[in-house]
């Protein structure tokens, strides 16, 4: 059943290409729906938001230099009652094309909440509530893993208590930018503990099949803030048959650390490790090595942060030259 849905909504996507419709439809309907079966609705409070980065970068490795106008974002949070609510939201990624994301409803009720539309992943918003750094760079798990960063599905998580916290969800495992009827719905579970306030630490688990191969996604997460300033994060992330290629295991390691010394000036620093267990039938993997991060972030404003970083990214290919860039980005909300 869930197989047939997916695919009809696929050949709707395919055939009309109005993807922001399609999200502002189906929030229209839930919310409507939410309206009629919740009498205690009352009146709705809507939020907009807007957040924009800019990236300009010189290499030292081949003296280039690059402006980036690196993407947009803009949509509005709607709050219709203490059970519902619903944001949705457009991103213009490198300002080519709009995707809707995210593009979801939520309902809460005492320890349980469900969300349902363009969802992100959970391992990628728990590793972006610690990072926090999005105008420079991504997660690892985003940038090195070629798993979408929103998708299509539903998602039930549950509070068990202030120290555990559990989720199950289905996605379409197509992603917002190309919904195909390649792949079957994947599931993924995740639990998140928080054995102290200053310590949270999570497990997540994803299945994903295609032409007959299936890519297991394994994630591990610590967080740790040791002071008010202090913010350590250690992730892991692990693949098999990455790209839906057999015996091609993909490991993601990335340890990052801020400080804030005022309320103005912040210090970063982030280190990744990406490798390959086996070859696959591509050889190995064109990002494996290491790459660094090390800046400085001033808070010139509420709304602009403004970071000045140096990162290099050496390969482990012998024949792969290592890059050295210097970069100054900025970031706008609203």
């Amino acid at each position: 059943m869930i197989n047939f849905v997916v695919k009809l909504v696929n050949i709707f996507i395919r055939h009309v290409r109005i993807k922001i419709f399609l999200a502002a439809t189906c929030a229209a309907k839930l919310l409507c729906a939410a309206q009629q079966t919740d009498k205690a609705f009352s009146g709705v409070e809507a939020k907009p938001y807007l957040r924009s980065y800019t990236q300009m970068r010189a290499g030292l490795h081949d003296d280039t230099l690059f402006f980036q106008q690196e993407k947009i974002m803009f949509g509005v949070h709607v709050r219709m009652n203490e059970h519902w609510s619903a944001q949705m939201g457009v991103d213009f990624i490198s300002m080519k094309y709009p995707y809707p994301k995210p593009a979801f409803v939520t309902w809460k009720k005492e320890r349980w909440t469900v969300d349902a539309g363009i969802i992100m992943p959970s391992q990628i918003s728990q590793a972006n509530s610690f990072w926090n750094h999005r105008f420079i760079e991504r997660v690892a798990s985003d940038k090195w893993m070629s798993d979408p960063t929103a998708d299509l599905g539903l998602r039930v998580t549950r509070r068990w208590n202030d120290y555990l916290s559990v989720d199950l969800s289905v996605v379409s495992g197509n992603g917002f930018r190309r919904l195909t009827d390649r792949y079957r719905p994947m599931p993924a579970f995740r639990l998140v503990l928080t054995p102290v306030e200053q310590v949270e630490a999570g497990g997540y688990v994803s299945v994903a099949r295609n032409r007959g191969v299936s890519a297991v996604s394994m994630y591990g997460f610590v967080g740790l803030q040791p002071g008010e300033q202090w913010k350590i994060t250690g992730e892991y992330h692990r693949k098999t048959n990455f790209l839906f290629e057999k015996d091609m295991r993909l490991n993601v390691a990335s340890l990052h650390a801020s400080c804030d010394l005022t309320p103005w000036w912040s210090m970063i620093c982030r280190y990744d490790l990406i490798w390959t267990d086996a070859q696959g039938v591509s050889g190995s993997y064109r990002h494996a090595g290491q790459a660094w991060i090390g800046g400085w972030i001033f808070r010139c404003f509420p709304s602009l942060r403004v970071s000045a970083d140096y990162r290099n990214k050496r390969p482990s290919g012998q024949a792969l030259r290592g890059e050295d860039w210097l970069y100054v980005c900025l970031e706008f909300t609203y």
